[in-house]
């Protein structure tokens, strides 16, 4: 069995790695270039601007898929791989349709990205998450405190997320803090919890100057986008007992209409 769950992470790695170019397109390196747009500059206008970047960003954002519950110090070990798709909402279709983008609005977009977490002393859990691919990245850590832990009953815990994206065009930075609660099972831990997601980025448009020879031929114009939204998630960690073998399974609804549903495979020591 354990030989098993070991080739299924191999596959999922090498389905993760070759899949690279297809997943930074969809977020904004091949799809969103600025030559797709009519006029590249509205992207700047702040109607525009903060939701393109709170897509992005909530988009990008670190999931830690793990529950309340710390990973404890026998070695306290996590890694995996995610595998995410998130519900585009309409206001940032209708974003990118105000800037004449040439393109179809996205009704979902995938995300997915290498894990590793550790546990640190009895309640205190760190990790990050990351996909690099040439100029694209998408990275993001956490810090878990567990708060209160009885006997029986509910696992309580505090989390801070961050994530961070650099898409071709656009540079997001986002800030989850959230709550959550679980119950450790012998063979689940299922958990739920609430957030807000808080999204601030900026926005280059590379544009050509008409100058002589001998004069700058492009010009780099910024603008920022901001804001943010209430969230709530669902899930399941599902565990193999003595193989170390560990699936989870998480939904997230928001408020702004950026819902996720996403997956993570690896293995628990």
């Amino acid at each position: 069995m354990l030989m098993i769950g070991r080739k299924l992470f191999c596959a999922g790695l090498m389905i993760c790695l070759c899949d690279l170019p297809a997943l930074a397109a969809s977020i904004g390196v091949g799809s969103f270039d600025p030559s797709q747009f009519a006029n590249p500059t509205l992207l700047l206008d702040p109607s525009i601007a903060n939701p393109f970047i709170r897509t992005l960003g909530i988009l990008a954002d670190h999931r830690a898929y793990q529950p309340a519950t710390a990973l404890g110090t026998a070695f306290g070990l996590d890694i995996g791989i995610e595998a995410t798709l998130m519900k585009i909402p309409q206001e940032f279709n209708d974003a990118i349709a105000s800037a004449g983008y040439n393109g179809q609005g996205l009704p979902v977009a995938p995300i997915a990205k290498l894990h590793l977490h550790k546990g640190i002393g009895p309640r205190v859990d760190i990790g990050g998450s990351g996909l690099f691919y040439q100029s694209f990245s998408v990275w993001g850590i956490d810090l878990k405190v567990v708060t209160f832990k009885p006997e029986e009953g509910l696992t309580w815990a505090v989390r801070m997320n961050y994530g961070h994206s650099d898409v071709g065009i656009a540079t997001t930075r986002t800030y989850t803090p959230q709550l959550l609660l679980s119950t450790d099972l012998e063979i689940a831990d299922p958990y739920f919890g609430f957030g807000y997601e808080y999204v601030e980025g900026t926005i280059n448009i590379v544009q050509p100057t008409g100058a002589p020879a001998g004069f700058p031929q492009t010009v780099t114009v910024t603008g920022k986008g901001s804001g943010g939204a209430f969230m709530a998630f669902l899930g399941v960690a599902l565990k193999i007992p003595a193989t170390g073998i560990k699936l989870t399974v998480e939904g997230a609804y928001s408020l702004l209409g950026a819902d996720t549903l996403g997956t993570k495979f690896g293995f628990a020591f």
